[in-house]
């Protein structure tokens, strides 16, 4: 597949936000609707950039394994031209723009993190005045 079409197959693809979870039991991957944000995704990225920082907790189903290191022998198998050509352009898009290989996928029910306030705020850490107009 050259560039060109993998961009024509990304317009027609749905939007979709990539979260990738660094823990202690593995790397998680997973893809995160707009529609099930809080917040607007854009928000997200002018607010944060490209890496949101800080211990977050994750409520998850595990829907996808690390890749054995073979993939499977399908050279006996074929659904015609346009299946095999679909499933191409499937590992195609998995490949430059989808889970890695050896992450495990997710698919996360919360994603959320504890926020404490300050014991004592003290004028150097107390919030700016609000904006007023007149």
């Amino acid at each position: 597949m050259n560039p060109s079409e993998m961009v024509a197959i990304m317009k027609g693809l749905p939007h979709s936000i990539h979260a990738q979870f660094l823990t202690h039991d593995g790397f998680l991957w997973s893809s995160l609707r707009p529609a099930d944000l809080l917040i607007p995704s854009d928000d997200l990225a002018l607010k944060h950039g490209g890496a949101i920082s800080g211990r977050w907790k994750v409520l998850y189903i595990l829907d996808a394994y690390p890749d054995e290191e073979k993939p499977p022998d399908v050279s006996g198998w074929s659904g015609g031209d346009l299946t095999n050509g679909v499933l191409t352009a499937m590992h195609g898009m998995r490949a430059a723009v989808g889970r890695t290989s050896h992450w495990l996928g997710i698919t996360p029910l919360m994603i959320f993190r504890v926020v404490n306030p300050p014991a004592q705020l003290t004028p150097e850490r107390a919030p700016a005045e609000p904006f007023q107009s007149s």
